[in-house]
Parts: structure tokens; sequence; C-alpha cells
């Protein structure tokens, strides 16, 4: 097992009611099950950590069209509401698998990991894990003896860093705007060129902050937004236009899970890949005849898209105290039961 920490993600967080797509339910399930894969490390799947880079796509865009929204609608972004709604959407299940992932920690593994334990959680808690992981210069590449038990928090802290920032900034840009889309695009595609030029330069020299950081990653964020920001343009386009790039989109997710797993860094310009091609497959849309919704609509795929959070928060410690448990890396039947055990949870 390798212990990177992934997700995609990304936060999947469950889809707001106005906002429910069943092709990006679809998605999101697809996302999170590269993930799990990539970390019970079944073999072909190594690269799977690129599930979190179509979480950051999907977050970027579903928050974004709600905020636009918003500010077409009723001319403000009412900005306590969103972050109540993100606190009542994220904090109880990440506060409750974090402490029994804690108690877990404590009663299985050994003792060499409660050192940084205390700290581990503080951070997760205050949203700051990933600046902690890459302070203490994670590998996220390698096997690591003693892995975080909440190694996956540092995702939501990305998105969370992310989205102290973002929803200000739409207000502050767009006051007095009579078209809203139009003057918060440049500054869209401004973050998108500043983050991912930041990203092929700094990946290869400094390459634990660039895995962690939101500098690196707030343009995958930024092309999920410019894409909801555009959206009025895509619902204009041709239905063999949409259809083509929903496949493509599908196929060339899965075409970068062995590109990323060939890299020795990650984000760099590889993370494009993924991030372009999860925002075709959304440009796709769930209408589409013939598109790539006949196979994200399927009711597996809709059922584990629907809990891809959960599943996400739980695998992880799943598989560590599993691993703590037996002492050895998990046999194949056991890195089975740990996953049917994450799906149960």
């Amino acid at each position: 097992m390798r212990h990177v920490p992934c997700v995609e993600h990304g936060i999947p967080i469950p889809l707001p009611a106005v906002q429910h797509r069943r092709d990006i339910e679809g998605l999101r399930a697809i996302a999170v099950l590269i993930v799990i894969a990539y970390h019970a490390g079944i073999p072909g799947w190594s690269g799977g950590f690129i599930g979190v880079d179509v979480f950051f796509v999907i977050s970027g865009f579903l928050i974004t069209s709600l905020l636009i929204n918003e500010r077409e609608s009723d001319g403000n972004v009412a900005l306590r509401t969103f972050y109540a709604r993100r606190i009542r959407r994220l904090l109880p299940i990440s506060s409750f698998v974090a402490v029994v992932s804690v108690v877990g920690a404590l009663t299985i593994l050994p003792s060499t990991t409660f050192s940084s334990l205390g700290s581990d959680v503080v951070a997760a808690a205050g949203f700051f894990v990933n600046m902690l992981f890459a302070i203490r210069g994670t590998d996220y590449l390698a096997g690591d003896t003693d892995p975080s038990i909440i190694q996956h928090y540092w995702s939501l802290a990305v998105e969370e860093q992310f989205y102290l920032i973002w929803p200000g900034l739409i207000a502050i840009v767009t006051i007095g705007a009579q078209q809203v889309r139009r003057r918060i695009t440049p500054v869209i595609i401004a973050v998108i060129g500043a983050s991912f030029t930041a990203s092929v330069v700094l990946t290869p020299t400094s390459p634990t902050w660039s895995y962690f950081g939101l500098h690196t990653r707030a343009f995958e964020l930024g092309v999920g937004a410019l894409l909801a920001v555009q959206w009025p343009l895509v619902e204009g386009w041709g239905q063999s236009t949409r259809r083509a790039l929903g496949w493509a989109g599908l196929i060339v997710i899965g075409g970068s899970i062995p590109l990323a797993a060939a890299v020795d860094h990650f984000p760099g310009w590889v993370a494009a890949i993924p991030v372009l091609a999860t925002a075709a497959a959304i440009a796709g849309g769930d209408t589409t005849e013939r598109g790539a919704e006949l196979l994200l609509r399927r009711q597996p795929l809709q059922w584990i898209g629907e809990r891809s959070y959960s599943l996400y928060l739980w695998h992880w410690p799943v598989l560590v105290l599993g691993t703590g448990l037996v002492g050895r890396t998990l046999s194949w039947f056991e890195t089975v039961a740990a996953i049917a055990f994450t799906f149960a949870l």
C-alpha cells in the first residue's frame, strides 16, 4: 500500500439540490474509485492520485456556479450563507471520522506515530494540514513506514483555503457589473495562468510544496470556475460537439492514470491533462443524446457518487489501520475486505 494522500478531490461534497447533475455525480464516483484503487495498491492504478484533480475541477465548477447565479439573481454574494452552508456539509462527518481515526491510531498503530498525531489533528481542524505535510516533507510518491492517519485531509485544506478567498474575490470584482460573467472572466483566467505557471516551474524544484500547495492547485479549481462562468456559451454548442467532449473527457481521464504514474513529480504540466479532461466531461452535459451520461447516470455510479465524500474520508484510515492491525502489507483478500468495510461505513 502506498501512502499518497488524495482527495480528490478535491472534496467530494454532496451536491446541492439546485446543482444536481447525474453526469457530475457519476464523475465523482469515478474519481473516488480511482483514489481508493490507488491507495489500496491495486496493480495498474499507481497514478490514481489524479482523482484529486477531478474533484478539484468539479468543486470549482459547482461552487462558482452557485456564486455567479446568486450574484446574477440577487445582486449580491451572501458570504455568511456560503460559509455556513459549507460548514454544515463538511464539518459533522469530517470531525467524526477524524475522532474515530485518532482513537483507532492510538489503539492500533505503533507509538512512533503518536508524536505527530496531535499536530496533524489541529492542522486538519484548522484547514492548514496541507502546509504541515509540505513543511514535514511528506513524500507522496514513495511508501512511508508511518503515514498520518488523516493525511488525506490535505485536499480539504486546499479547497477551504481557496474558498476563503474566492467568494469575496467574486463579490468585489463584480460590484456594479451589469455583465457579471464578462467582468469575472479575466480574473479567473489570470488565476489559472499564474497557478499553472507556478505548477510547471516549481514542481521540479519544490515537489512537496507543489503537491500540497494551493499556489499550484488553484488552476484546477479555476478551470472548473471558468467553465461555470462560460456555461451559457457551452450550452449553445451543438449536440455532436458536446457528445464528443463528454466521451473524450472520460477516455482522457482514464489515460491520465498511467501517464501520471510515469512522472517523477506532480502536479506540473501533467496535471493539466486530467483537469482539462474533467472540464470536457462536464461540458458534455447530462442531456446530450448518446453522450457520456449514458455511462455516468448508471445507478451504481450514482449511488457511489452520492456517498463519495464519506467514502473518501473513511477509506484511508481503514486501509492504514488495517495495515497496522495485521502488521504488514494487506493481502488481496484483506484489501478487498477493507474496501468493503469502507463502503459499509
